[in-house]
């Protein structure tokens, strides 16, 4: 179900929760994003695991007053003592294009702990402007 918001401050905007990941389990989720034209401002999508910020807001879309769609996609390392910023992927959108690495900058540390919950979190640079994120997946991957 797609969740939107207007907001120009950090907003919790789609959570998956129910999830089991082990910490010594990598992990990847994917989810589609889109912002309205109205100005021209940008997208900005983060991520919380279990409650912590460990993606701060990033550019998602181009800042142009355009219509834009993409997508956000992050693995995620085995979270254990000393390897707790483990995070790459990115986020592109069109048709601006935009293409922007999405990593743990500017957030927090993982919790070495099962990860039972994923939120993208949003805001846009003007409130003219809606942001929407749907059909958000998370994947646990095979350990060794």
């Amino acid at each position: 179900t797609e969740a939107t918001t207007t907001s120009t401050t950090s907003v919790d905007l789609v959570t998956v929760s129910s999830l089991t990941i082990a910490a010594i389990a990598p992990f990847e989720h994917w989810m589609a994003f889109r912002k309205t034209a109205g100005a021209a401002a940008q997208l900005q999508l983060g991520v919380k695991l279990n409650g912590t910020q460990i993606t701060s807001n990033a550019g998602a879309s181009g800042g142009g007053n355009a219509a834009e769609q993409g997508i956000g996609y992050q693995q995620i390392a085995p979270r254990v003592t000393s390897y707790l910023r483990g995070v790459q992927g990115w986020l592109t959108s069109a048709p601006s294009p935009t293409h922007r690495y999405w990593d743990a900058t500017g957030g927090n540390d993982i919790a070495n702990a099962t990860i039972t919950e994923l939120i993208y979190t949003a805001l846009v640079g003007d409130a003219l402007i809606t942001g929407g994120v749907d059909e958000a997946h998370v994947y646990s991957l095979a350990t060794s």
